[in-house]
């Protein structure tokens, strides 16, 4: 896609966006249940459970509905500026990540 013009139908958003919440939802469990089928982690961890994944994903995928309603009404380009925001914010949610892996795990080879 190009940055053109192109006009965002936010009464779309109305359906379009809880969809999106709830495949996103899916998605996530999905990939849960075979990470987990396949790797057979410790099941002490909170963050393993059903609840953790469904209430982040929630909450994260419709801030992005809503950012790009927002976005959407307001943006000269929105689809380039939303892709934008994706990318930065996408970069950004890395960070923890690389924090965590470079940190010295003492007893740990």
């Amino acid at each position: 896609m190009s940055g053109t013009n192109i006009e965002i139908k936010l009464r779309k958003l109305w359906w379009a966006g809880p969809l999106t919440v709830l495949a996103a939802i899916v998605g996530v469990l999905a990939v849960r249940v075979l990470a987990v089928a396949i790797l057979h982690p410790d099941p002490a961890p909170m963050a393993l459970g059903w609840g953790a994944p469904i209430m982040f994903t929630l909450v994260l995928v419709s801030g992005a509905v809503l950012v790009f309603a927002l976005v959407g009404r307001f943006a000269k380009r929105p689809l380039r500026t939303y892709q934008t925001i994706a990318l930065v914010v996408l970069l950004v949610s890395f960070v923890p990540d690389l924090l965590f892996a470079s940190a010295p795990m003492p007893g740990a080879n």
